[in-house]
């Protein structure tokens, strides 16, 4: 049995950026596998509409490698669903803010904190669910290439000077998920797609470059 309550299932941009506040109450990672099928499968208008990875039904994509962030135990159970509801909707450190599931339930397109019991060992392990509303990666007409090529597309749109400098473009959220090992049925032909559109780059990275230089961002070569 863990000695720890409560952790954060990270799978998605948590991974690489959980963010100040769940950062320094973590305390250690568990790897394991998402108990439901993810998939790029939602446009994010925080990432100016860069495709971001989201839970979606059975059929329409595959569980994929995540780890869990093992939070410190003397932290309680509504601080912690707070902190993972204030990263989601990047609002980090304004601990006025607080989830109210409620209110959530409420609203058109909610963000919500579910959980998943006794996964690893861990008796509470908490995440983020929005909905997918990428019709095209949902749908069954549309081919797997079809559906990598708009991946690619809202990817390289939403590259600009802000999400370039930021590092929350749709290029790089995909490669930070490529670096984790996170792979959905798509992710190999969303990339491939990128790295064409971007003059047949040979790297994400430098697919990334192309699209700044492109477009009048000068890119920084540290990043």
């Amino acid at each position: 049995m863990s000695k720890y309550t409560y952790g954060i299932l990270a799978y998605g941009s948590l991974l690489a950026d959980p963010g100040e506040e769940i950062a320094a109450v973590t305390e250690g990672r568990i790897r394991v596998t998402t108990p439901f099928p993810v998939e790029c499968a939602r446009s994010s208008n925080c990432r100016t509409g860069a495709p971001t990875l989201v839970p979606v039904p059975e059929g329409c994509g595959a569980p994929v490698q995540a780890q869990i962030l093992l939070i410190r135990p003397d932290i309680q159970y509504d601080v912690v669903v707070g902190m993972l509801y204030r990263r989601e909707i990047n609002r980090v450190g304004e601990t006025d803010v607080v989830y109210n599931e409620a209110r959530q339930q409420e609203k058109g397109d909610p963000v919500l904190v579910k959980t998943v019991r006794d996964l690893a060992g861990v008796p509470y392990v908490f995440y983020t669910w929005l909905a997918p509303k990428l019709d095209v990666i949902l749908g069954a007409d549309w081919t797997d290439a079809e559906k990598a090529e708009t991946l690619a597309t809202l990817a390289i749109d939403s590259v600009n000077r802000k999400t370039f400098c930021s590092r929350r473009d749709g290029i790089r959220y995909l490669a930070d998920a490529i670096r984790y090992g996170v792979q959905t049925p798509l992710t190999d032909l969303y990339k491939c797609a990128v790295l064409r559109l971007a003059g047949d780059a040979p790297n994400l990275k430098e697919a990334r470059r192309r699209i700044a230089r492109q477009k009048g961002i000068v890119p920084e070569e540290t990043r």
